[in-house]
């Protein structure tokens, strides 16, 4: 009796477990379930069809700009107002550079302020010059050089204007190594000097430096030219009257081309 009595309660306690087993399995699967559910509806927020299908157009007429990062950023003025605006620039642009040319003028006319520096201003008007000497300043030798020239050639081109614009071009032949306009610009400075007044800045007419200049180049051509050697001999030996053989006196010429050959090599770097 007391076996059946145990085989029952066994049983029965079998039963109970089969049960509490399946039951822990059920919880355990619905709550697997569960954040699938949720995932389900977080992917896709009622918000995002109404931003997809139902977000109002917005039309504008104001151009649209490229910002540095790539994108297109709305402008707050209209195509039309962008270009007043660059008109109005362009406006004030003349505006300003007329008031400064007429300061300008009025300060080189004026008689309270030094000649030299009058001259200073006189050199700020001539658009030319101005242009050659940013031209310089680049280093873009040869389209200084042209606007040196035009500068000596404008009507508001003064002596001392001329003067600053030849020893600009003879400093430009340095830096091209071009002797030829080297001895051009210095001979056009040597007639300015002994033709017009530059007492302003200290010079004082003489035609030496003409002179110079001629004898200079006929000093370098006598080493390729036998005319010109013979002429240079000839006025050398009347010089010393006699004092040296010819072949004493073309060796003074010879040594004293190459001494400025050498000198000028240095200059032009």
């Amino acid at each position: 009796m007391n076996d059946n009595k145990h085989l029952i309660i066994a049983a029965v306690v079998a039963i109970l477990s089969v049960f509490i087993l399946a039951w822990m399995l059920t919880g355990r699967k619905s709550h697997k379930q569960q954040p699938v559910r949720q995932t389900a509806v977080s992917e896709k927020p009622v918000s995002q069809k109404w931003q997809k299908d139902d977000e109002p157009v917005v039309v504008s007429s104001r151009p649209a700009h490229t910002s540095s990062s790539g994108g297109a950023t709305m402008s707050p003025f209209s195509q039309a107002e962008l270009e007043e605006m660059k008109a109005r620039d362009k406006e004030n642009e003349k505006l300003i550079e007329k008031a400064a040319t007429s300061w300008l003028m009025n300060m080189a006319n004026d008689d309270t302020i030094a000649e030299k520096t009058r001259e200073k201003y006189k050199l700020k008007l001539n658009k030319a010059y101005v242009d050659a000497t940013n031209a310089k300043k680049q280093k873009n030798y040869p389209l200084a050089v042209k606007k040196f020239y035009e500068a000596i050639k404008a009507p508001e081109s003064t002596p001392v204007s001329k003067y600053y614009s030849l020893l600009n071009i003879k400093t430009a032949a340095l830096k091209m190594k071009d002797m030829e306009l080297f001895i051009v610009a210095s001979r056009l400075e040597a007639k300015l000097i002994a033709e017009e007044n530059l007492s302003t800045l200290g010079i004082a007419k003489s035609k030496e430096q003409l002179e110079w200049i001629d004898s200079f180049e006929k000093l370098l051509k006598a080493r390729t030219d036998p005319a010109i050697l013979d002429e240079l001999v000839q006025k050398r030996m009347e010089f010393h009257k006699g004092k040296y053989p010819r072949e004493a006196v073309e060796q003074m010429i010879f040594k004293e081309a190459e001494h400025y050959d050498k000198i000028f090599k240095e200059l032009m770097g």
